[in-house]
């Protein structure tokens, strides 16, 4: 059977796909147009599907044969920024988001787009392969944790899936490279969102008032001075304030100043735990010296994703049996991604499709306003999720894995977003 003949007649399709969602981009937790659309095509194919409320599409290719049961999942959201028309030099005018101020800046389209065409032909050859394939829509991927009422339903469902596959595009990556790798992938992520209520005054008097800005820029150090005084070194370890709020003129003391920002980290324990028990202490202790009141919300961190060894061995040879020359080795992303929830229930691997193109000039990183891929890579990833089925679902494969013992409610919970 050749995969790349049986994607490349779908080429067409993918790229169709792709424009369709990019010209119409929904946010986190809206994506009801994108879902309909998604569900009109799994129709049209014949493979049945859950539309599981707030959290996605859950469709099944049954072969008939029993067997494992493989997950492959894609993002459907969009984020919140304003498309630069002209992202590179000819691009096709058809191919900018409709929606105003909304825009498939993270590759989302194209993931929806590659994971459709290859349920398509799944369902199609279902003979070739045993046991099933469960087709992943996710809904709120950029903000909104949406993963956890998909987890929670599987939970409550019964529904065993033995291993999990994922891909993402990437610019750094070019020309239909594909990254599979072992281990450390895409960092964890914790939130933090801090409020100074200080005491407001005249500019020329800073003696009668608490000043908030005095109070962050004190903040500011303890934080940065923690990562050499807390952290061990040979761990990684990012820190960003990237939003900041104080004031409204230019001899006005203000009330108030607030500010959030991003932890990222491979280490739960040592790292995450470590540098948030410290910005604590900072922040509290600082607030109090400098007469100020700290108000802050910092929850548990999320999840790194870390490919399960065996899974990525499996990677290497079913799309190494296609594209062995594509295939590389890149660095970790300190970027983060719910995928890695999923590994809470089950195994799973998670690689890179390179759609940045220099000669096109497809170079803009994601979460940008000139973000764009070269559609001419994406039958890779339709291929490279038919190939990873096929080669995980007939063979014997033997994983030594433990599914959480805490529950999914709980453990969302604590990240801040509560399962309703």
């Amino acid at each position: 059977m050749d995969i790349i003949k049986l994607v490349r007649s779908e080429e067409k399709r993918i790229i169709e796909y792709r424009r369709y969602f990019h010209e119409n981009p929904e946010l986190a937790g809206l994506e009801d147009n994108t879902v309909a659309f998604i569900c009109k095509e799994l129709d049209s194919f014949g493979i049945p599907y859950v539309n599981v409320d707030k959290g996605g599409v859950l469709a099944t290719i049954d072969s008939g044969k029993e067997g494992k049961t493989l997950l492959l999942r894609a993002d459907i959201d969009a984020l919140p920024i304003e498309e630069d028309s002209c992202n590179f030099a000819g691009k096709p005018k058809p191919v900018v988001s409709k929606v105003k101020g909304v825009q498939h800046a993270c590759g989302h389209d194209g993931h929806t787009a590659m994971l459709l065409v290859a349920g398509k032909i799944l369902n199609e050859i279902k003979d070739q392969f045993v046991g099933k394939v469960i087709l992943c829509f996710e809904r709120g991927e950029e903000a909104a944790y949406n993963v956890r009422y998909l987890l929670d339903y599987m939970v409550k469902e019964n529904i065993k899936i033995d291993a999990g596959f994922g891909m993402h595009i990437s610019v750094q990556e070019t020309n239909g490279e594909i990254t599979i790798q072992s281990g450390p992938l895409m960092a964890g992520m914790m939130v933090f969102d801090i409020k100074l209520i200080g005491k407001g005054g005249h500019g020329s008097r800073p003696d009668q008032s608490s000043n908030p800005i005095d109070c962050f820029a004190a903040i500011y150090k303890g934080i940065a001075d923690m990562r050499m005084t807390r952290i061990n070194p040979f761990e990684p370890l990012t820190y960003s304030i990237c939003n900041l709020h104080a004031g409204s003129k230019a001899n006005i003391i203000p009330d108030e100043l607030s500010f959030s920002g991003t932890v990222r980290y491979y280490n739960m324990e040592d790292v995450a735990y470590r540098f948030r028990e410290g910005m604590l202490e900072v922040v509290e202790e600082t607030a109090k010296i400098y007469h100020c009141k700290a108000e802050y919300k910092i929850p548990s961190g999320s999840l790194p994703n870390i490919n399960n060894d065996v899974l990525t061995a499996v990677a290497r040879d079913g799309i190494g049996k296609l594209f062995k020359s594509d295939i590389i080795e890149g660095e970790p992303w300190m970027g983060s991604e719910s995928f890695a929830y999923y590994s809470l229930l089950f195994p799973t691997v998670f690689v890179f499709l390179g759609v940045g193109n220099e000669e096109k000039g497809i170079l803009a990183g994601v979460h940008t306003s000139k973000h764009d891929l070269d559609e001419d890579q994406l039958y890779k990833g339709s291929c490279a999720h038919i190939s990873y089925a096929l080669e995980y679902l007939n063979r014997d494969i033997n994983i030594d894995y433990e599914k959480t013992e805490r529950s999914i409610k709980e453990i969302f919970e604590e990240l801040g977003y509560p399962i309703s």
